[in-house]
C-alpha cells in the first residue's frame, strides 16, 4: 500500500533541508512514517477511508506522521542505550497527539 498522506515538500521543509542530496532517504522516511500512523490508526479504529491524500487526510495525522518523520531522521544511526528511550518518548508523543481522533466510548 501506497499513502500520500503528507506531501513531499512540506515534510523536507520539516526536516529543515535544501538541497536534494537527502531526497530518496527522506522519500523512505516519510513513507515509513505515514505507513506507521496507519498502521497504529487502522488498528485503533481510527483510521478514516476518506484520507486519500494530503488535501483530504486530517491535519493531526499529518502533525503525527511529521513528528514521527523527524524524530526518525533525527535520531538515525543512535547507539541502541539512547534509540529506545527516544523511541518510547515519541511514541508517547504520538499517542496524545493521536488521541484527539479517538472517538468517545459510549456509556
Amino acid at each position: 500500500m501506497t499513502l500520500d498522506l503528507v506531501e513531499f515538500e512540506v515534510a523536507k521543509a520539516h526536516l529543515r533541508i535544501t538541497d536534494d542530496d537527502h531526497d530518496e532517504e527522506i522519500q523512505r522516511k516519510l513513507d515509513q512514517a505515514e505507513e506507521e500512523i496507519y498502521t497504529y490508526l487502522n488498528s485503533t479504529g481510527c483510521w478514516n477511508d476518506e484520507w486519500v491524500d494530503p488535501d483530504t487526510t486530517s491535519l493531526v495525522v499529518q502533525a503525527a506522521v511529521l513528528k514521527l518523520l523527524g524524530g526518525r531522521y533525527e535520531h538515525r544511526g543512535d547507539d541502541s542505550s539512547t534509540a529506545d528511550n527516544h523511541e518510547m518518548a515519541l511514541w508517547d508523543e504520538l499517542h496524545r497527539t493521536l488521541g484527539a481522533l479517538k472517538k468517545p466510548a459510549l456509556a
